[in-house]
């Protein structure tokens, strides 16, 4: 009894941790999600700061 009482415990501790893991490799995919999205909104706020900057240097030139 004792060794099949062990076996359970065995079972539930792995089926755990694979739920553990599951759940931060999620939480680590949400994360890494966030982070590209931030990166490709910083890029497109560059990008129109860039045009913005471009735009007043032209008419400042073109005055």
């Amino acid at each position: 009894p004792i060794k099949e009482s062990n076996i359970y415990c065995r079972r539930a501790l792995a089926d755990g941790l694979k739920k553990q893991l599951k759940k931060k490799r999620c939480a680590e995919n949400m994360r890494d999600e966030r982070h590209l999205m931030t990166a490709q909104l910083l890029h497109r706020n560059d990008l129109q700061i860039g045009l913005l900057l471009c735009g007043i240097i032209l008419s400042v030139a073109l005055k």
